[in-house]
Order: structure tokens, then sequence, then C-alpha cells
């Protein structure tokens, strides 16, 4: 969002977002819920892996295509936190609260903040096949942190005061999160339904017999998807 804040504020080097948000987000919403992911994911049960290790023939932890995906997704995402916030604020003269107050420059990171921490914890959800009770308190439990970080911290900053209590005033605030979540995330999630539905790999199918309890198919029974 660096660039596409300074190409809308004369290139100005002023932060959108609170610096105690900033220190949580990176110390514990983008490292708890990766660390819990990255160590109970699994594409297929155990006990189907076993006894089907021809799924994992055609699996590539890497490619350039994947990498160029992910990238282009990560742009894509970005541009919406900013510029679906921005346009709110452009086209409503800086959204004038019921007193008739004007919002500001910290009530526009915190539109931008919120939507970004939700549609980064749920795009996680998105990504995880293997979930327990650790997956979903690392996730749900890190979006709660967020908000009780806003509540608790805001009195606190005395060069963002109570930028919260006149964020969370705003209908359009609670109106954009889910409208900025679902245009973030409506190409990833379309994307991965194709997927699973047109072009399902081997780990796709099994996945779906293991939750419906039906026998996986043997090894010459199953064409593997080839890349």
């Amino acid at each position: 969002d660096r660039v596409s804040t300074q190409s809308t504020g004369a290139w100005s080097t002023q932060t959108l977002f609170n610096a105690y948000i900033m220190t949580i987000f990176n110390i514990i919403l983008t490292a708890v819920p990766p660390v819990f992911y990255g160590a109970f994911e699994k594409d297929i049960h155990e006990e189907i892996a076993e006894e089907n290790p021809e799924a994992y023939s055609v699996l590539k932890l890497f490619s350039y295509l994947n990498l160029g995906i992910w990238i282009l997704a990560s742009v894509y995402h970005s541009l919406v936190f900013y510029f679906g916030s921005w346009l709110l604020f452009y086209n409503n003269g800086s959204i004038l609260y019921g007193d008739g107050q004007s919002a500001d420059l910290f009530v526009l990171g915190n539109f931008i903040l919120t939507v970004g921490i939700i549609s980064v914890l749920l795009k996680i959800a998105l990504e995880t096949k293997s979930w327990n009770w650790l997956v979903h308190l690392a996730i749900w439990g890190s979006m709660i942190v967020y908000f009780l970080a806003l509540i608790i911290l805001d009195p606190l900053d005395v060069t963002q005061e109570r930028i919260f209590v006149y964020t969370y005033k705003c209908g359009v605030y609670w109106l954009w999160i889910p409208l900025g979540v679902v245009m973030a995330l409506l190409p990833d999630f379309t994307a991965k339904y194709i997927e699973r539905e047109l072009f399902p790999k081997p780990w796709h199918i099994y996945q779906e017999m293991y939750q419906e309890n039906i026998s996986p198919p043997r090894p010459q029974e199953l064409v593997l998807y080839k890349e």
C-alpha cells in the first residue's frame, strides 16, 4: 500500500497506520497463523497418504507460475484495500460524522488496515485444508486480538487519540469491511472453486473421499494430474 498511498498523497512520508497496531500486526497477526498453518497443514490424511503415495508423485512445492500468481494476487489485494477505502473518502466528502466532524488520514488507515487484516486471515483460512482447534485459535483468535488491540491501545496513543472511537461510529466503516473482503477474496475463491470442480488434482479427490468415508481408488483407477 505504500506506493498507492504516496501516489494519491503528494508522495508524502506520513504513515497511515497506528504504530502499536503495526507492531502487533508484524509480531503476532502475521506470525502466529502461518506458524500453526505450517505445523499442521497437510493435503490428505496420513492413512490415505500411506495407502496411496502416488498422490504425491505429481506434487510440486514450488514453481515460478505459482509464485507469479501469488504476487499478482497480493498486488490486487493491496489495490482493493487502498483504493477501495480511498474512493469512499473521495466520494463522500471525507465521510462526515453526525456531530459534523470529518475523518482524517488515520481514520483512512483504519479502514485499510481492518479490511487488510481480515482478508489476510481469511486467505489463510481459504488455503487451509487440515483444521484443528489450534488452527482455529490462531486464525480467529488473531482477528479478535486485532479488534481488542484497537480498543485498548486507542486511548493510549497520543498521536492518534480516539481514532478508533471515531471510526466505529461511522456506518460506512462497517459496510466497507464485508464489501472490501469480498472484493479482495472473490477471485481467490472463484479460482479455488473452478480448480476443484473442473481440474481436480489427486489430493482433491482423496480429500473428498476421506470426508465422505469412501474407499479411495487403486492407483491404476485414478488418472493423475500432470503439469
